[in-house]
């Protein structure tokens, strides 16, 4: 085991995501609460584990490590997408080319896969990342400008299958994890509607509240995309 001390907020935020991949069924690593930390399986004990810096260096662009995965591997190519999906809908601002990679036969040197998604502890809430006034949603921008320029990874994601997210699923993993938190709701809200905003949805100028005085017909009056957005200030608030 490896063991990791930390905030609430980040022991939240591991548990969480690790279940949300198993939702998914995406490769993740295993963690537990042990009595005040947080521990992980050594995912690289039977193999050695070679994180992204190797070959890409700092680069961690994701035109530049796709072309060279899908290059090496579709499979690899995949995972990582995999990975980069998991990032946005999580607001992982930590991820950076020694926290991915891949693993390899301790004998041979052989790649065997990539290795499964981990260190997600600055996601979700910790470390405030839901501050309204970080410009996470900037990470899912780029990400859909990449698959509108790049077919074969615009290609490669329409055959990950991506399970329907339900409150019901988020509520029962919520339910399940020993770590609770207690965060300002109005500021998850607001940091909500920054994301939507800079995605185009929503008035262009921005949108707030400030109490309980606002309603969802303030912010966008179609029915069908309010239905959608009401789901996704849910889950990102519950969160």
């Amino acid at each position: 085991w490896i063991y990791r001390k930390g905030t609430d907020k980040e022991y939240f935020s591991e548990l969480f995501i690790e279940q949300l991949c198993k939702f998914f069924e995406f490769e993740t690593a295993h963690y537990e609460y042990d009595d005040g930390f947080i521990r992980s399986k050594n995912f690289a004990d039977k193999y050695n584990f070679e994180p992204m810096s190797s070959l890409m260096g700092n680069d961690d662009t994701f035109e530049q490590v796709f072309n060279l995965l899908y290059e090496m591997n579709i499979n690899y190519a995949k995972d990582y997408l995999k990975i980069v999906f998991m990032d946005i809908l999580d607001n992982n601002v930590d991820r950076h080319n020694e926290n991915y990679g891949f693993l390899r036969d301790k004998k041979t040197g052989k790649i065997i896969k990539m290795a499964p998604n981990f260190d997600n502890n600055l996601a979700l809430v910790s470390r405030e990342s839901l501050n309204p006034n970080m410009h996470r949603s900037g990470l899912a921008t780029l990400f859909i400008k990449f698959l509108a320029r790049n077919k074969n990874a615009s290609n490669l994601i329409k055959e990950i299958h991506i399970k329907p997210l339900t409150i019901e699923v988020v509520e029962s993993i919520i339910k399940n994890i020993p770590v609770h938190i207690d965060e300002d709701i109005i500021t998850h809200i607001n940091s909500v509607f920054l994301n939507l905003t800079q995605l185009g949805v929503g008035p262009k100028e921005g949108f707030m509240i400030e109490d309980d005085t606002a309603v969802w017909e303030d912010f966008i009056d179609d029915s069908i995309q309010l239905q959608a957005v009401k789901t996704y200030m849910y889950l990102k608030v519950k969160l």
